[in-house]
């Protein structure tokens, strides 16, 4: 094994892949053995003596197929493939959930590890991206809930029976369930014509999420674009209610710092692309060997990432620049291109981004953005994870020097968004 993967003790590597092949059989876990070894032998063909590693990604390859199997085509895999360092700012975030996710790798039921996270706010501003990087750095397999619903009597309390014991036989594990303002409604008012089925479902999911010896074992990550409608006892589930909201300047100036590597990762090296001319970055690495662009590389984005403030735009929106950013430093290259055998591959300099930012057009409603925005904020459960909000516009008043919110003044706020959305009348 590999002791950056596991550890440095032999104890503690054998504790830690044993947590990762939790509810895994022998022979599947025989089988990731023996694919390892193929594999490693394929690669290092002229090496004698060669010692296979049984890496994190191997593992958590071959438990993804084995729950996709189990679940019966209920459970989604995703594998994750972007860590904290290519999300562009959330500072505090990213530290809370790096020192959880550590607790989470060394099998800890700590109170200390949420049972529970809900990311709310706008569309595009990260929280599909937090539970990628979230499931990455602590090395669990990422599971996303498949409709389970059917239209035979019994057989939608019996697919979420499975979901459910699989889950636990499985973990550890991260459960995300995007849009669950959608995905799991507001509680049955009697009048939905299923015999109750949704209730008693909806019922089953909210004792298991409040089961607190799951603790530390299965961590369900939910996204919301709007909060509010969001049924009480559901919220009350989770531990922490975190808003994400547009990014500032600085944070657009590290999410563009970071992108350029996030779109090579996102096409598995398929892409050769970096900034150049005017945004030449240093090439910094953390000691992972992950890029950790340095404060002169994250200001060269000034300029860009004000503009695109001013525009009101998500991280989303800025991935969109970034990828036509780079087609304009294609067309140079095709433009200028002379003969050559030598293969040559696109710099992207600030002009490409100014130039993708001037061509870009939003197609959002900012005051929609802006009444999710405060929405998130009202359903957030703590101070302290709220960023800095605006001073322009409806977040003036609602945040004081000491970052705490003003609840009388967030819901005057959100009554004169809703009245300006509603066309100045009230109902």
């Amino acid at each position: 094994m590999n002791p950056a993967d596991y550890g440095s003790k032999e104890s503690e590597q054998a504790r830690r892949l044993a947590r990762m092949t939790q509810g895994m059989r022998l022979i599947d876990i025989d089988n990731v053995s023996r694919r390892t070894i193929i594999e490693g032998l394929r690669g290092n063909r002229n090496i004698p003596n060669f010692d296979p590693i049984m890496r994190v990604h191997h593992v958590q390859r071959a438990k993804a197929e084995f729950i996709q199997a189990q679940s019966e085509q209920l459970l989604e895999i995703v594998l994750p493939i972007r860590s904290f360092n290519e999300i562009g700012g959330l500072s505090s975030l990213k530290s809370y959930l790096k020192t959880r996710s550590t607790l989470m790798r060394q099998g800890l039921n700590s109170p200390l590890v949420p049972s529970g996270l809900l990311l709310a706010g706008p569309p595009g501003t990260g929280k599909t991206i937090i539970a990628e990087a979230l499931a990455l750095e602590s090395g669990f397999n990422l599971v996303k809930m498949r409709n389970i619903q059917d239209k035979w009597v019994g057989s939608s309390e019996r697919n979420l029976e499975l979901v459910i014991n699989l889950l636990k036989d499985l973990h550890p594990v991260v459960v995300f369930i995007d849009e669950i303002d959608q995905a799991l409604v507001r509680r049955d008012t009697g009048q939905s014509g299923d015999s109750g089925v949704g209730a008693r479902m909806f019922a089953r999911i909210l004792e298991e999420m409040g089961n607190t010896s799951n603790r530390g074992r299965i961590l369900w990550v939910a996204a919301t674009n709007r909060a509010d409608i969001i049924d009480p006892a559901l919220l009350r589930r989770f531990d922490r209610v975190i808003p994400l909201l547009v990014p500032d300047v600085e944070e657009s100036c590290c999410i563009f710092a970071n992108m350029i590597s996030s779109i090579i990762k996102q096409s598995y090296n398929n892409i050769i692309v970096a900034y150049g001319e005017d945004l030449q970055q240093s090439g910094r690495r953390d000691a992972s060997g992950r890029p950790a662009p340095t404060r002169e590389d994250i200001d060269k984005f000034l300029i860009v990432a004000e503009k695109t403030v001013k525009m009101g735009l998500t991280g989303a929106a800025i991935d969109i620049i970034v990828h036509r950013a780079i087609e304009l430093a294609y067309e140079d290259i095709i433009d200028t291109r002379q003969e050559s055998t030598q293969q040559v591959f696109p710099l992207v300099g600030s002009r490409h981004l100014l130039a993708a930012i001037d061509d870009y057009k939003p197609n959002h409603n900012r005051i929609v953005y802006d009444h999710q925005a405060l929405l998130a904020i009202r359903a957030s459960n703590f101070h302290s994870v709220i960023p800095p909000l605006p001073k322009s516009g409806f977040f003036a008043r609602i945040q004081g020097e000491d970052g705490r919110i003003d609840p009388d003044q967030l819901e005057m706020a959100i009554r004169e968004i809703e009245h300006h959305l509603r066309g100045g009348r009230y109902i």
